[in-house]
């Protein structure tokens, strides 16, 4: 006969079981999944920034969500389609021939953190254009400048032009969630569960020889399955009615 610890012990193990980290292989190489790297739905914007060494000049950059592919992604579907995002912003995205991604990043503790309370709080609220800019810019921002100057999209290495439209709509919405971290945002956790970095790592001169990227699988509750939680209930009801009656 089922009991209601029995019922509760497999439905851990069935959590325990599907939160399990898929294994990787030593190199993962990585591909769009259309000829656009932001998809068909085109997730960018254009937004003007600065590069530190020049702050008087600014760069025309595409900030949005990139949807790539691999096959390399063991014990999920073949080939694994995901959407990532930049952490390396003074850089080119380059897919072709090389470069093989390792699991792994070499950002500060403190970074990481930030930037797995940013997919905490944002993720879900990733669904066109100007919340994938937002949640580029603000990855940029925390990557860049978090270890000097964070939470601030106008000083620090990384700076931002004055913009206008969806971009100025762009910006605001990476601010919001910025200053909801900085604010100790229960939503916005400061640790790095569900985050995977892909880098490449530097050429012979010391440049990235490609963006480095991060993705989220956002960990998802897992319920006990309908028959057994109206059971487990049924079960549990059944016993306190019991209970009662010997009182």
């Amino acid at each position: 006969m089922f009991s209601v610890k029995a019922l509760l012990a497999a439905a851990s193990l069935a959590v325990a079981l599907i939160g399990a980290a898929p294994t990787t292989a030593s190199t993962i190489t990585v591909t769009q999944q259309t000829g656009n790297i932001f998809g068909n739905e085109q997730w960018d914007l254009n937004v003007r920034y600065k590069k530190p060494e020049d702050h008087t000049q600014s760069y025309n950059v595409m900030a949005g969500a990139f949807q790539l592919k691999t096959s390399d992604w063991k014990g999920l579907k073949n080939p694994l389609e995901f959407m990532a995002f930049c952490l390396t912003p003074f850089t080119y995205i380059n897919l072709g021939g090389e470069p093989n991604y390792k699991v792994g990043t070499a950002l500060s503790t403190s970074a990481q953190n930030l930037l797995g309370a940013l997919a905490h709080g944002a993720w879900a609220s990733i669904n066109n254009a100007i919340t994938a800019a937002a949640f580029q810019l603000a990855v940029w921002e925390i990557a860049v400048d978090s270890d000097t100057k964070p939470f601030d999209l106008g000083n620090g290495l990384f700076r931002l032009n004055t913009l206008k439209n969806d971009s100025l709509a762009a910006r605001l919405q990476a601010e919001a969630w910025l200053a909801a971290i900085k604010n100790n945002d229960p939503a916005f956790a400061r640790n790095t569960t569900g985050l995977t970095f892909l880098s490449v790592g530097l050429d012979s001169r010391g440049n990235h020889k490609t963006q480095d990227l991060l993705t989220y699988n956002p960990p998802a509750p897992v319920p006990l399955p309908g028959a057994l939680g109206f059971l487990a209930i049924g079960l549990a009801a059944l016993a306190a009615k019991g209970r009662a009656r010997r009182a």
